[in-house]
């Protein structure tokens, strides 16, 4: 339920990767000239739905066999 309240209409987002740059879930990169890094999950990003995320993953891990595998 916090994620719903948190997101509210997903029409606002015009695509799935605008939604999972505003979650935190699509990695920060930095590009400079021909170099190109990854740094993992942007920090600028909504936290309160990120954790609701990684709570329910971590879950999902422990309860679900096929998960675990």
């Amino acid at each position: 339920m916090g994620i719903f309240s948190e997101l509210r209409d997903l029409r606002r987002f015009n695509s799935l990767k605008h939604l999972a740059g505003y979650v935190g879930l699509a990695p920060a990169m930095h590009q400079s000239g021909a170099s190109n890094k990854t740094m993992g999950m942007n920090p600028r990003s909504n936290r309160l739905i990120r954790s609701s995320f990684v709570e329910a993953s971590w879950q999902a891990i422990r309860t679900d066999p096929v998960m675990q595998a």
